[in-house]
């Protein structure tokens, strides 16, 4: 009995931990901006070496504030081959219930650290 009660206790203690641990600190020092159609983004600039290896590919991430407690993360990175202020800019959505849409970014962006050709920002 006092070992099946040793065992949940400590259960409960990894899956509290676990769990707390998937929150992360909400970032700081954010940028806010006025978007289109008045929705409020916050940003930053990505440091370089972040799923961008070229150093003169500038990346910003941050959120669309699209309702109160309403938030949509983004993540935008410059095109690679031309001028960035007159490159057309590709939009990609993925994710949903159960399935982070990091997932859609990292996969592609690891394939794309091997073979620069094949990335988004070189289209």
């Amino acid at each position: 009995m006092l070992r099946s009660s040793i065992f949940a206790t400590v259960l409960s203690w990894i899956f509290t931990a676990s769990s707390v641990a998937q929150f992360v600190p909400p970032p700081r020092n954010l940028i806010p901006a006025q978007g289109y159609a008045n929705v409020t983004i916050r940003y930053t600039e990505v440091p370089a070496g972040i799923c961008e290896m070229d150093q003169d590919v500038k990346s910003f991430s941050g959120y669309a504030d699209i309702a109160p407690n309403q938030h949509i993360f983004w993540w935008f990175f410059e095109a690679r081959n031309e001028d960035p202020t007159k490159a057309p800019l590709t939009v990609w959505i993925n994710g949903g219930p159960g399935s982070s849409s990091m997932i859609g970014m990292s996969r592609p962006f690891f394939y794309m650290r091997l073979h620069k050709s094949f990335a988004f920002n070189s289209v």
